[in-house]
């Protein structure tokens, strides 16, 4: 969020310097869809991880930066190619406006250096080490949106964002099986699991 005394620097300099409203305003629309868009790429990686088993420690966007952080001891093995493509291919279809190309994916992996989303899909064997994702991201896609709306407003998303998000129960027996439907095609909000009696 914008503080009020930053808005006021903002329009003093827009008046000393005589910079035209309409500058002005597409200078802030392309700010927003750039901080949407990274918003709905880390939005994927969350929702991924989350439904794949991980425990989100923290999910950021500050400048042109993201990070979503999975507990270490809850990583999902075997995951990581899923999870990697999961945020260019939001980021992707967020650009898009519907399901994007697999050129549209690459364009989102700005680099492949070891550390980026390229990088983790190159060591895993490619693009297609983490298309598997693709069917569960189109399910869970409400979800995401909802996820990069909260990233948008605030900065950061926690676990519980992203597990309401998805309409998770509050239970962990409940939440196991809810996410358990959720990879095996079910989509979230769906149905409804009533625990056994104890």
């Amino acid at each position: 969020m914008t503080s009020r005394p930053a808005l006021d620097r903002l329009a003093a300099m827009i008046r000393a310097h005589k910079i035209p409203l309409a500058t002005v305003e597409k200078i802030i629309a392309e700010e927003q869809q750039r901080i949407a868009t990274l918003a709905h790429h880390e939005a994927g990686h969350a929702v991924a991880a989350v439904v794949l088993g991980g425990q989100l420690r923290d999910v950021t966007i500050s400048g042109d930066a993201g990070r979503t952080t999975v507990e270490p001891d809850t990583f999902p093995r075997g995951r990581e190619a899923p999870i990697a493509y999961a945020g260019p291919w939001a980021q992707a279809r967020h650009v898009a406006g519907r399901r994007p190309t697999l050129r549209q994916v690459y364009a989102a992996m700005e680099c492949h250096t070891p550390a980026t989303d390229g990088g983790v899909l190159c060591a895993s064997g490619g693009t297609a080490a983490g298309a598997d994702v693709v069917p569960l991201l189109e399910r869970c896609w409400e979800a995401v949106e909802a996820v990069a709306r909260t990233l948008n407003r605030f900065g950061r998303a926690s676990h519980a964002d992203v597990c309401s998000a998805l309409k998770l129960s509050r239970d962990p027996e409940t939440r196991a099986v809810e996410l358990a439907l959720i990879r095996s095609g079910r989509a979230p909000g769906t149905f409804r699991v009533t625990p056994p009696p104890r």
